[in-house]
């Protein structure tokens, strides 16, 4: 899957979500799932950035030490929800 078609999918679900009746956007699920789209929506750029071959070691190390957390970008458990955690969207 490309990422355009993640990211069209992504607002697809996100206008179907905000286009629900009012009840359901009182509910406090609903304000969960809409903060989570729209983070998502934010990170998507950056999950292709750190996807690119330019990435050197020294790149790795700049993003550890602005962050002030170890992680290996080279292991299995370096995914998407670890970018989240790690909050790299905002570095």
């Amino acid at each position: 899957m490309v990422i355009d078609d993640i990211e069209s999918r992504v607002i697809d679900y996100y206008n179907k979500l905000t286009n629900m009746n009012k009840e359901i956007r009182t509910w406090p699920i609903f304000d969960f799932l809409r903060l989570k789209f729209i983070l998502f929506r934010e990170v998507l750029p950056l999950a292709l950035q750190l996807r690119d071959e330019s990435i050197r070691p020294r790149h790795w190390n700049d993003i550890r030490f602005e962050v002030k957390e170890e992680f290996n970008e080279n292991s299995p458990e370096f995914n998407l929800e670890r970018v989240f955690d790690l909050q790299l969207h905002k570095h």
